[in-house]
């Protein structure tokens, strides 16, 4: 079995990102650009806020093995893990940890860390949904996955209002086989101050500190350690990210979950003691979103970082879910 392709993609905007792609072994005729074989499902992955691609990588081998094909693009909060299950990761912060490092290897001399805005990450999911789409061909269910800010991300995504800055392709959204998020921001469980918040809608690229409290990641000490000694985790963002993420979650919350498309599967899994992204407003979101096909999934005491993601995938592969969701 393959490991990972790293590749340099171009997003619509002429940013080029790391891309790390992992690609299941199985029997059957080669489909698609890539000539995958045997894959049941794919997954674009966006991950959380301080996270990076490298952050991805058990999770995109777990579905690899799986027969869930994970493909992963580098940078900042855009992962995307494709299920035979393949995966594609994808930075959302664009010049994140991931980016970082291109920084000091001197291949990308002109990404600064943290430099995005809603608009630019939700035209990073269409390009490499599209991406995704032309690699493991129009036969394959496609999902959009999420983790904390990039859950946010995936369920803002379908739901975009006509003022929004950008606003998908009728035919990327339906062309999605379902949606998936896991403790997603909406809220937070305890909000920023708003003079905080709103400093975002004024100073765009101004870099600034996340003010995540490492202890609050998880129950296991160790895994707040391992984030701080992780040389591409960094605890900060730009003013306008930031905004963005809180502000548009508001927005969500209080009017664009209307804008749910009917025929869109939802499954939403969150740790109900998570101690920064709110368990209550998932739940509500999942309540109130008018799909015909919805799930909230609460994972009792759990935090942000635990055993979540290992949980939530376990969910997505069992049949009865992955075949619902096929279109």
């Amino acid at each position: 079995m393959a490991g990972y392709t790293e590749e340099w993609m171009s997003t619509e905007d002429s940013m080029n990102l790391y891309t790390r792609r992992y690609l299941p072994s199985g029997e059957g005729a080669p489909r698609g650009k890539w000539g995958v074989s045997g894959t049941k499902a794919a997954i674009l992955f966006v991950h959380g806020f301080i996270e990076h691609v490298g952050s991805m990588s058990s999770l995109a081998t777990r579905a690899r093995v799986s027969q869930y094909y994970p493909m992963t693009r580098g940078g900042s909060a855009v992962a995307r893990l494709i299920p035979p299950i393949g995966s594609l990761c994808l930075p959302t912060i664009r010049s994140n940890l991931m980016s970082l490092k291109v920084n000091q290897l001197n291949r990308s001399p002109s990404a600064k860390y943290g430099k995005t805005s809603w608009a630019e990450q939700h035209s990073d999911i269409q390009h490499m949904l599209g991406v995704l789409r032309e690699g493991v061909s129009n036969e394959i269910p496609i999902f959009l996955v999420g983790h904390s800010m990039g859950g946010g991300l995936v369920l803002s995504f379908p739901t975009r209002p006509p003022t929004a800055p950008f606003i998908p392709k009728s035919e990327t959204v339906l062309g999605l086989s379902g949606v998936i998020a896991t403790s997603p921001l909406i809220r937070q469980t305890h909000p920023a101050p708003t003079w905080q918040v709103g400093a975002g809608g004024l100073v765009s690229k101004l870099p600034f500190g996340s003010g995540i409290n490492v202890p609050d990641l998880s129950r296991d000490p160790a895994v707040g350690a391992a984030y701080k000694k992780d040389p591409y985790v960094k605890f900060m963002g730009t003013t306008k990210g930031i905004y963005d993420m809180i502000n548009g979650g508001k927005e969500l919350a209080e009017h664009d979950v209307t804008n749910w498309p009917i025929d869109l599967p939802l499954l939403v899994v969150h740790g109900t003691d998570d101690k920064l992204c709110s368990c209550p407003a998932a739940e509500r979101f999942v309540k109130e979103a008018p799909a015909k096909d919805k799930l909230f999934v609460p994972f009792e005491v759990g935090w942000l970082v635990c055993r979540i993601r290992a949980g939530a995938y376990r969910l997505v592969c069992r049949a009865d879910i992955t075949n619902s969701k096929t279109r």
